[in-house]
C-alpha cells in the first residue's frame, strides 16, 4: 500500500512540474517576443544624429505592436491551456479509476475477512460444544462409577470386621485400598469437571485456621505413615486463629500440595510444611503456606505446564508415580478463584517447594 501511495505522489509531482514547465515556457516566450518587438521598433523609429563624428540614434522610442507577435502569443496561450486541461483531465480520470479499483479490492478483502471470521466463530462454537459434551460425559460417568465403588468399599470394610483369618484380611485390605484409590480418582475427575463447568463457588465464612490445618495434617499424616515419611510441621505463632475466607478451598489446596509431595517422596523421606504471616493491615492478613519435599524435582520440560491438566513427568504406562495429573491443575484453579497465588521452586534431583499465598479478611470474633 505504501508503494502505491509513493507512485501516486510521483505522478502528481510529475503533473505539477509539467504544468509549471508549460506556464514558464509560455511566459518566457512572451517576454522574448516583447523584447524583440521593442528593439525592432527602436531601430525603425530612431533617427541618426552626428556628434563630432560619432553617429547615434535619437528619437522617441515607442514600440509599435506587431500583429504576428500577438498572434503567436495567443496561439501559445491556447496551447498551454489546452495542454494543462488535458493533463488535469487525464489525472482526474486516472484517480477515479484507481479509487474505484481499490474500493472493489477493499470490498473483496472485507468479504473474505468476514467469511474467515464466520468460519472461526463456527469452529469456536464447535470446540465449546465438544468441551461441554466432554465435561458432561466426565461428570456423568464419574457419578455412575462412584456409586458402586462406594458400595464395594463399604462392604469390604464390613467384611474386615467379621473376624477373618490373616490371609483373608490381607485380601480384603488390598481390595479396600484399591477401592479408595479409585474413589480418589473419581473425585478428582468430578472436581475437575465441576471447575471446567464453572460450578466452583467461593463461600467466605468465619473459620478457625488452626482447626482447618489440624484436620488437613491428620489426613496427610495417615498417608505419610504408610510410606514411613517424616512430616514436619512449622506454624508461626503470629498466625491469627480466626479468619474470614473459603476454608474449603484453602484446605483443598493445602491437602493436594501435601499429597503431591508425599507421592513423590521416597520411603523414609521428609516433607516439610511451614506457615508464615507476611503482612497484616486493618482489613486483611497475608499468609503464606509452604510445602517442601526432597523428591526427584520437576524436569525443565515440564515446568511451563506443571499446572496443566493431565500433565505427567512420565507419560508411559509403566511410570513409577500414579495419578491423573489433575491435583496441581485443580489447585491452581481454586487459588485463582479465591484471588491467591500459587507457584513453585524446584531443583531437579533435590526436591520441590510449592507455596500458596492468600489474603484473608480479619475476623470480628476474638482470637484465642
Amino acid at each position: 500500500m505504501n508503494v502505491v501511495h509513493n507512485k501516486d505522489n510521483q505522478i502528481v509531482i510529475c503533473l505539477c512540474v509539467t504544468v509549471l514547465f508549460a506556464l514558464t515556457s509560455f511566459c518566457s516566450d512572451r517576454t522574448i517576443a516583447v523584447e524583440c518587438d521593442k528593439k525592432i521598433s527602436i531601430r525603425e523609429n530612431a533617427k541618426p544624429v552626428n556628434h563630432d563624428g560619432n553617429i547615434t540614434f535619437a528619437g522617441v522610442f515607442s514600440p509599435s505592436p506587431k500583429p504576428q507577435t500577438d498572434a503567436r502569443i495567443s496561439v501559445q496561450v491556447v496551447y498551454a491551456f489546452i495542454f494543462t486541461f488535458c493533463l488535469l483531465t487525464v489525472s482526474l480520470i486516472y484517480f477515479l479509476v484507481k479509487n474505484k479499483f481499490f474500493s472493489e479490492a477493499l470490498n473483496q478483502t472485507e468479504q473474505k475477512l468476514k467469511a474467515k471470521d464466520d468460519k472461526l466463530l463456527k469452529v469456536q462454537r464447535n470446540l465449546a460444544d465438544a468441551l461441554s459434551i466432554k465435561t458432561h460425559f466426565l461428570s456423568t460417568v464419574s457419578h455412575e462409577i462412584r456409586t458402586p465403588v462406594n458400595g464395594i468399599v463399604g462392604m469390604n470394610q464390613l467384611l474386615l470386621e467379621t473376624g477373618l483369618n490373616e490371609k483373608q484380611e490381607d485380601y480384603a485390605k488390598t481390595a479396600n485400598n484399591c477401592g479408595r484409590k479409585l474413589i480418589e480418582t473419581v473425585d478428582a475427575m468430578l472436581e475437575y469437571s465441576s471447575i471446567k463447568a464453572g460450578k466452583l463457588l467461593v463461600k467466605e465464612t468465619d473459620f478457625d485456621l488452626r482447626f482447618v490445618l489440624d484436620k488437613t495434617f491428620q489426613k496427610a499424616q495417615e498417608s505419610a505413615d504408610k510410606k514411613k515419611i517424616n512430616l514436619e510441621i512449622e506454624t508461626s505463632q503470629l498466625l491469627p486463629r480466626r479468619l474470614i475466607g473459603d476454608q474449603y478451598c484453602i484446605r483443598q489446596v493445602i491437602q493436594k500440595l501435601l499429597n503431591n509431595s508425599l507421592k513423590f517422596s521416597k520411603h523414609g523421606g521428609t516433607v516439610k510444611f511451614r506457615t508464615e504471616l507476611l503482612e497484616s493491615n486493618l482489613e486483611y492478613h497475608t499468609i503464606r503456606f509452604e510445602v517442601e519435599d526432597a523428591g526427584p524435582g520437576i524436569p525443565d520440560t515440564l515446568r511451563n505446564k506443571i499446572f496443566t491438566p493431565f500433565a505427567q513427568g512420565d507419560g508411559s504406562s509403566t511410570r513409577e508415580y500414579e495419578g491423573l495429573g489433575l491435583g496441581l491443575a485443580i489447585s491452581k484453579a481454586i487459588t485463582t478463584a479465591i484471588g491467591g497465588e500459587l507457584n513453585f521452586e524446584s531443583n531437579q534431583g533435590k526436591g520441590t517447594r510449592f507455596w500458596l499465598k492468600v489474603n484473608l479478611k480479619k475476623s470480628h470474633l476474638l482470637n484465642d
